[in-house]
């Protein structure tokens, strides 16, 4: 190696080395806030303590917040809140890295009840504690009471060539959004039906089916009948584009989107 090589490699680890410091500086501190905030997110959800902050909708209070948290860490620390703070103090919860936080939250509830299981995800590195979630999950049977370890599977669909184009251009623009890795394509459709399951597509179902649809066919019926002058067609018209109007926006709302966003979007 020639010494201008070989300065330049010295300069390298030396610039290596200093990265690597602030690193271990960034995950000393994140070590514990971001437990803390798994906690506050779930106290967020437990209490609906975003009901009394001006907010529709706790995914609308997390965007009104603007403190650079993404929909899909949100709820992911949601989850694994979720699933041990029932049983564990908060002051050993949030002594735990968030990486073993998440392995100790797939494991049976039985094991999540585990004093021991605590200690070990404090005391162990990331992979040795996954290796022994594997191995229990690995013994779990249906019935058991314990977990299998979960494995990947193709949903295969029948559709039209352009309606694949739209559903994937419309997934893979939901997973750069949400900071989510496009190789992860099937989390970024869980969400989207997750959102379904919330209500907040099936109120837009129930509101058309139910008040949209039937005032649009009386105004249809009254118009085919010929019986009202058309000053009384046009206010029934009226009517029904208020109240159309009205639905829309009281489901948006719900949903965390208001008119200014939809305009922004435009």
């Amino acid at each position: 190696m020639s010494e201008q090589n070989a300065i330049i490699s010295r300069k390298l680890l030396d610039f290596a080395k200093k990265i690597e410091e602030a690193l271990f500086k960034i995950a000393k501190d994140l070590k514990h806030k971001c437990p803390e905030l798994a906690c506050l997110i779930h106290d967020i959800h437990v209490k609906n303590t975003w009901s009394v902050m001006q907010a529709q909708s706790e995914d609308e209070y997390r965007c009104k917040l603007d403190i650079g948290i993404s929909r899909s860490t949100w709820y992911a620390y949601r989850r694994i809140a979720l699933a041990l703070l029932p049983f564990m103090p908060r002051k050993i919860f949030c002594s735990i890295t968030m990486a073993n936080l998440g392995l100790l939250s797939t494991l049976p509830e039985k094991h999540r009840k585990d004093s021991e299981w605590w200690k070990k995800a404090q005391r162990l590195k990331g992979y040795e504690l996954e290796e022994l979630v594997d191995k229990v999950l690995a013994k779990g049977g249906k019935g058991s009471g314990q977990g299998e370890i979960e494995t990947l599977t193709m949903l295969k669909i029948p559709m039209y060539t352009e309606q694949k184009k739209f559903c994937v251009g419309v997934l893979e623009k939901f997973c750069a959004e949400e900071e989510i890795p496009i190789d992860q394509i099937g989390r970024a459709l869980e969400l989207i039906l997750a959102d379904f399951a919330a209500g907040h597509q099936q109120n837009l179902l129930i509101a058309i089916r139910k008040v949209m649809l039937p005032e649009i066919r009386h105004v249809l019926e009254v118009a085919k009948s010929g019986n009202q002058p058309a000053d009384e067609q046009l206010r029934l018209f009226g009517n029904v584009v208020k109240k159309v109007e009205d639905s829309l926006l009281a489901i948006m709302a719900q949903a965390g989107v208001t008119e200014k966003t939809l305009a922004a979007t435009a």
